[in-house]
């Protein structure tokens, strides 16, 4: 089981670091589009210089590769933990697996209809983002199915019990 956490989030830190890669870009666009939107919404109100448009731009690119690098050590963290047998890790990884695993529901609507999600948000994902997080949901729920029973059955990390 361990072993199956830090190959868990050994994919995971990798996933993490393709993040700024293929999202760069996106995220210029959402930032244009988010701007574009508050000038439709605000004609009166003087649209902002578009130097400061793209200082918003980078500083949200900069946001993006700081937040992966914090993806990145947290992953570390977690596979550290899962190889030590840390109980605290064992807890933390069962409540985050348990958290994604309530989110296939989400991706499936967002698969078939994403307009519901584009237009509370304001901006539109790939679909490809949601079909791999659907596929990514598998193994996860699976393990997050495989702790639980262990814990339940053999306590964290599946280690015997003292009784």
């Amino acid at each position: 089981m361990q072993y199956a956490v830090a190959g868990w989030y050994a994919i995971s830190a990798v996933y993490t670091m393709t993040l700024p890669f293929w999202m760069g870009g996106m995220m210029s666009t959402i930032m244009t589009q988010s701007f574009r939107r508050q000038e439709q919404l605000n004609p009166n109100v003087t649209p902002p210089p578009p130097e400061f448009i793209q200082a918003m731009t980078t500083f949200m690119n900069g946001v993006l590769w700081v937040s992966t690098l914090v993806g990145v050590a947290i992953c570390a963290l977690f596979i550290v933990g899962a190889l030590k047998r840390w109980r605290w890790a064992f807890y933390v990884v069962l409540v985050l697996l348990g958290l994604g695993s309530i989110t296939a529901p989400l991706n499936l609507i967002n698969i078939v209809d994403s307009r519901a999600y584009d237009a509370a948000v304001g901006f539109s994902l790939p679909t490809g983002l949601y079909v791999t997080s659907l596929i990514l949901w598998i193994p996860g729920a699976a393990l997050f199915v495989w702790m639980l029973v262990a814990a339940i059955k053999r306590g964290p990390w599946a280690m015997t019990r003292v009784s």
